[in-house]
Formats: structure tokens, C-alpha cells, sequence
């Protein structure tokens, strides 16, 4: 049966189903849940189906899906199971309606059950839906100062706002995952550990899986270049969530 209720601050990390692997769960088992979890927002068509879109290249490591809804288009979130409690996803959901109010429209609309939440816990992982937001993230391959200004006005504007909330700064927890899931493949390469791929059975994931090492079997300055080497808080200064 699918939950649904309001946030409640007190509320930790959502536990997961009794045996339930929401990390092991196969792609096809959880677009059936992205389902049953958009049919109890208002304002979506679950019958025009989901279009899953993986990760996206975002930093929160949650899992999306496209839809099309009665206003135009929606992005169905589900976020990992180990890096958001209820409580941390209601000050997200609030920082984003205080931006909304405020006149951002690059902000999404968050979309209530019909219950009048803007979340749902099911399958061991915190769900929302969102209005889809137009543009493509290519400033590398197409850079200017008009668009690395238009960008960084838009962040001020809306940290600028975030400021009148009470918010306090700390260190992007986002960042803060891929720097400890670095700092451990390092201690794991230092121990000596290698992965044996002789002896399995070749499937796509084994193949993926080989060519991901010969890729990181280098030099570490390679992360060095997408990671910063500074873990202070002031490195990775922005609104606490």
C-alpha cells in the first residue's frame, strides 16, 4: 500500500521495507513504483506514461523520471535512501516554495498529493514531483560570460532570499558524499585490493564494469580535476539543507 503523509520534522531517515534493497532493486521494479508513487500526486497523467532519465548527471544521486502532466511536463524524484531524511527533504521543499513566492520561476513548482503533501515514502525512498525545467546544462561546451553571468545572478538572487529564512552556510552535502566516497577508494587501492575479472562470466555488467577500472586505474590527479582538494566548510560554502 502506498504511504502518504506530511512531513513531520521529528521524523528521521524513512526505513526501509523489511527486505527490502531499495539499492539492489532492478530498474523495471522501481519505474513500477515511480508509477503507483505519481498516481498520488494531483495534477499527473500516470497513464502517458514515464520516460526514466537515470540520474542526470545531478549530484544528489537520485533516480528521475519524465511525465506528462495536465500543465505540461513533470520530473518525478526519488532520492537515495541514504542521503536524505524526511525532515531534510521538508527544508528543501520549503527553501523552494519561499523562492517560487519570491518571483524565481528557474525554480520548480512542487506538486502536492492529494493529501497536501509535496512528498511520499514509499519503497524505502522519499519521493516528490516537480514542474520539468526547459535548457540543457552545456556551459562547457558552449561558454560565455553572458551565461556564467546570467548564472551566477540567478544564484545570488536566490541565496539572497534563502538569507531572509534564517538559513545558516555549510559545506554542499552533496560534495561532501563524493569526497568520502573518494577518500575510501583511495584507502581501498592502498590496502592492495583489485578487482579479479579473469574468472567471471562475461555479461554487460562485468564488461561495464572493466572498462570503468581501466579508466580509474591512473593517477588520482584525475579527481583531482572534477574534485576539490580543499574539504573546508568555507570550500563549499552554501544554504544548509
Amino acid at each position: 500500500m502506498l504511504v502518504v503523509r506530511k512531513a513531520d520534522p521529528t521524523v528521521g531517515a524513512w526505513p526501509p521495507m523489511s527486505g527490502f534493497d531499495c539499492r539492489r532493486q532492478a530498474a523495471a521494479d522501481l519505474d513500477e513504483v515511480a508509477r503507483q508513487v505519481l498516481s498520488s500526486f494531483a495534477l499527473t497523467r500516470p497513464s502517458l506514461g514515464l520516460l526514466r532519465q537515470g540520474n542526470a548527471g545531478g549530484f544528489s544521486g537520485a533516480r528521475l523520471w519524465r511525465s506528462r502532466g495536465m500543465t505540461g511536463d513533470l520530473c518525478l524524484r526519488a532520492w537515495p535512501s541514504e542521503a536524505i531524511t524526511a525532515s531534510g527533504l521538508q527544508v528543501i521543499h520549503d527553501l523552494m516554495r519561499s523562492a517560487r513566492d519570491a518571483g524565481l520561476a528557474f525554480v520548480p513548482l512542487l506538486l502536492q498529493t492529494y493529501t497536501g503533501a509535496t512528498w511520499v515514502a514509499e519503497g524505502g525512498r522519499l519521493w516528490d514531483v516537480a514542474t520539468w525545467m526547459p535548457g540543457r546544462a552545456d556551459f562547457h561546451d558552449h561558454p560565455s560570460y553572458t551565461r556564467l553571468e546570467a548564472a551566477c545572478t540567478a544564484l545570488a538572487r536566490l541565496h539572497r532570499i534563502w538569507a531572509l529564512t534564517g538559513c545558516s552556510e555549510g559545506a554542499c552535502p552533496a560534495v561532501g558524499r563524493r569526497l568520502g566516497s573518494f577518500a575510501h577508494w583511495k584507502r581501498l587501492l592502498a590496502s592492495g585490493w583489485r578487482p579479479g575479472f579473469s574468472g567471471s562470466r562475461p555479461d554487460r555488467l562485468t564488461s561495464q564494469a572493466e572498462r570503468a577500472w581501466k579508466l580509474l586505474d591512473g593517477p588520482s590527479i584525475e579527481f583531482r580535476r572534477i574534485i576539490p582538494v580543499d574539504r573546508s566548510a568555507s570550500a563549499f560554502a552554501t544554504v544548509h539543507v
